[in-house]
């Protein structure tokens, strides 16, 4: 199969629980300083479909360097599925 032709399952929900923004330190090591939740933003749950889209914003320091996590599910019959997905460092 491939993946021109793969139709995903519609999922009876799929979500994002809670997006943390973690900031580049003076030593280089990164430290949480900000969580979205689920509960804030009603963009970050769909149910009865196959994928999700949605938008949230951190506006951080200036110059400072910044990444974040995404908690992930998805539910179906089957049950709950949920993966972290991050993204790359980003200078605000």
């Amino acid at each position: 199969m491939s993946k021109s032709n793969y139709i995903p399952d519609t999922m009876q929900e799929i979500g994002v629980s809670k997006i943390v923004v973690s900031e580049r330190q003076a030593n280089g090591s990164y430290r949480p300083v900000h969580t979205i939740y689920q509960s804030q933003y009603s963009s970050l749950t769909v149910r009865n479909r196959s994928v999700l889209s949605a938008s949230v914003s951190y506006k951080g320091t200036p110059g400072k360097y910044y990444y974040f996590n995404a908690y992930y599910y998805a539910k179906d019959a089957g049950g709950t599925g949920r993966t972290i997905a991050g993204s790359n460092a980003v200078k605000a």
